[in-house]
């Protein structure tokens, strides 16, 4: 799944009322509960942070993959494309 940047989200203390204050809340065991201001600036500054598997390395080429083990995902995933890897060149198949 991928990041979400608009989160945490701000949510109505009372759905139905007419004027609605909205507050960050989060999960503290089986409970949801209203963030304390602290908990709401980490909240915001981990939502500021790209993670780990969406950071694309710059510095990577197709020198780097291995078409052995492209092969051998595809072959484990069931893809029609582990054949037509055989034939093709890195170049071409990261096109």
């Amino acid at each position: 799944m991928p990041s979400v940047s608009n989160c945490p989200y701000e949510v109505p203390e009372q759905i139905t009322a007419n004027q609605k204050r909205y507050f960050y809340y989060v999960r503290r065991y089986a409970n949801s509960v209203k963030a304390d201001q602290e908990t709401q600036q980490e909240l915001i500054s981990l939502a500021n942070q790209v993670p780990f598997d969406d950071r694309p390395n710059t510095n990577a080429s197709l020198d780097d993959v291995s078409i052995v083990l492209v092969q051998d995902h595809l072959r484990k995933v069931g893809s029609r494309l582990v054949h037509s890897l055989t034939q093709l060149n890195k170049v071409n198949v990261f096109e």
